[in-house]
């Protein structure tokens, strides 16, 4: 009987492994390779070819004053409000009355008269893109010709000073793009100079200098002088005549521009 259970169960082991031997296919799992896009939902939707590099174009044309108001709101601002202010000037405390505006509007004798007295504009003067803000006065007592007290230009979104004139420290701006500045220390001391406002720049650079200096110490009697390269000394200027000296002076002044500007009367009108 035992004998006859074991060889039953040798003979079921049998045809198992038979049965498994027959099937020798191997039946590989499905693989889908997607083709979609695996930009996130919220990504820019480039088009083809452009997945890999974006440009952007850099605006080449100036700032314009809607832009830049900004920056130069608060000095506009102060001294429009300080324009209004019925006392002497002298006494107003204004951080934005240079020497120059103060000069301007001493003569004045009402608020109309101060507001009429200054002038704004906003300008690239160099043509960099960034505008300059200049504050004028408006009382130049040659028509057309004036004369720059102030002027800001903008660095990292903060106004700098760049230009601060007065009456014996004139600035102008010429047709070429030049700066003229005419000063005076006196009857035998005078300046003439040109001056370029390079571009991404917030100083000055002297390009030539016509200077007087006394030849005796009575003062009576003056020299004439050429630096090339701004540099007010005498041992290192060449002397020249006085015709040379009035002919540089003269070609200056032809080149004078006058600016649109606004007077401050106007300035809340627009703002």
């Amino acid at each position: 009987m035992k004998k006859t259970i074991s060889l039953l169960l040798i003979s079921c082991i049998l045809l198992s492994l038979i049965g498994c031997n027959n099937d020798t296919s191997i039946t590989e799992p499905d693989i889908t390779i997607s083709t979609e896009s695996t930009l996130k939902a919220d990504s820019p939707i480039l088009p083809d070819n452009e997945n890999t590099e974006k440009t952007v174009d850099i605006p080449t044309e100036p700032i314009g004053e809607e832009e830049l108001i900004p920056a130069f709101s608060f000095i506009l601002n102060n001294l429009y409000d300080s324009l209004q202010i019925n006392l002497a000037i002298e006494v107003i405390n204004c951080v934005h009355f240079s020497t120059g505006i103060i000069e301007t509007l001493m003569s004045c004798e009402t608020t109309e008269e101060r507001m009429k007295a200054l002038a704004y504009c906003i300008k690239d003067i160099n043509e960099d893109g960034i505008d300059e803000l200049l504050i004028l006065n408006a009382n130049d007592p040659e028509p057309g010709n004036v004369s720059i007290l102030d002027m800001y230009t903008v660095v990292e979104g903060t106004p700098v000073k760049v230009i601060e004139g007065w009456a014996r420290n004139s600035y102008y701006l010429l047709n070429d793009g030049m700066i003229y500045c005419s000063s005076s220390g006196g009857a035998a001391y005078s300046n003439e100079e040109l001056l370029s406002f390079k571009a991404n720049s917030h100083t000055l650079t002297s390009k030539e200098l016509y200077f007087t200096y006394p030849k005796n110490e009575d003062m009576s009697t003056r020299a004439y002088y050429y630096s090339p390269d701004g540099v007010y000394d005498v041992a290192a200027a060449t002397e020249i005549s006085a015709d040379d000296y009035l002919a540089f002076y003269n070609e200056c002044e032809s080149k004078i521009v006058s600016f649109e500007a606004k007077t401050f009367d106007l300035f809340k009108q627009e703002n």
